[in-house]
């Protein structure tokens, strides 16, 4: 019976071995499963807070922000951001003025991944409008924020375009949290009957989302329900509609409004034939 009880007394630590792998396993597995979970929270806050990630941040806009800091810290908004917004409302004028010279502008120097502007920006006013509106030299503990700073550079842009005299001919939007929420449909009839104003003035709208139908027309126009009936409800004439585009996929694939019959409905066609023609005729023209 003695090697019976040494195997016995051999066995039994491998059974206990084998319990306590079995016991720390399943923590390990657990850690494994909440970690995979993070990295996927992880990634949708990236996706919708594009800001928070460094390499994707606009560096123009954080560059602003920058120049507003002095002020907020000093609380001394109310009394110096005016002057901020003149300054780079300044370097802008600059930077037009010099593109395409050799000399490189203050702006290009202090933003290098700056772009090209087509028209002035009216900074200082679009600032002291919005912050009429909304107070922000008023507050004490939140500094302009990324998104302010952002909504202040398009107002200042739509300010452009009504000092111009009415020049713009296109404007294009984005979908999911621009003309919806994230990963709903059009709703807006308000912001509807203002894109049907756009295309009876004769500005050309595109719709341009990352959202990938292929060509699939039924399932973008379920996207946008909301903005065709308004459409159909203001009787937009055919030709009117033909301006609206959907540029889907990441610009992959492209789709024009139209109406399949008289008095039918609006309705999204597949223009993947033309999309070849259309950029030979925009070479040819430029």
């Amino acid at each position: 019976t003695a090697p019976t009880c040494v195997s016995a007394r051999r066995r039994a630590p491998k059974r206990r071995r084998g319990r306590e792998r079995s016991e720390t396993s399943r923590p390990r597995a657990r850690l494994i499963r909440e970690s995979r979970e993070r990295a996927k929270m992880s990634f949708s806050s990236r996706r919708r807070n594009y800001m928070l990630v460094s390499h994707r941040r606009d560096q123009f806009i954080e560059f602003v922000k920058k120049l507003l800091q002095p002020s907020f810290v000093l609380d001394a908004l109310p009394a110096t951001a005016g002057n901020s917004w003149r300054h780079v409302e300044e370097l802008l004028d600059e930077h037009r003025a010099l593109d395409g010279s050799s000399e490189t502008s203050r702006l290009k120097e202090a933003v290098p991944t700056i772009g090209t502007f087509h028209t002035p920006l009216p900074l200082e006013a679009a600032w002291n409008q919005f912050d009429e509106r909304f107070r922000v030299s008023a507050r004490r503990h939140v500094q302009p924020s990324f998104n302010e700073v952002r909504e202040i550079l398009n107002l200042a842009q739509v300010m452009a375009y009504g000092l111009a005299g009415g020049s713009l001919k296109f404007v294009s939007f984005d979908g999911d949290c621009t003309l919806y929420k994230d990963g709903k449909n059009f709703e807006d009839a308000a912001l509807g009957a203002q894109i049907a104003r756009l295309l009876q003035r004769g500005v050309t709208v595109a719709l341009v989302t990352a959202a990938g139908y292929g060509y699939d027309a039924a399932r973008y126009e379920r996207r946008l329900e909301g903005l065709l009936r308004v459409f159909d409800e203001a009787n937009v004439p055919a030709e009117t509609l033909r301006r609206f585009y959907v540029c889907g996929g990441e610009c992959n694939y492209l789709l024009q409004l139209d109406r399949a019959e008289a008095g039918g409905g609006a309705r999204l066609e597949s223009r993947e034939a033309t999309w070849d023609v259309a950029f030979d005729d925009a070479r040819a023209v430029k």
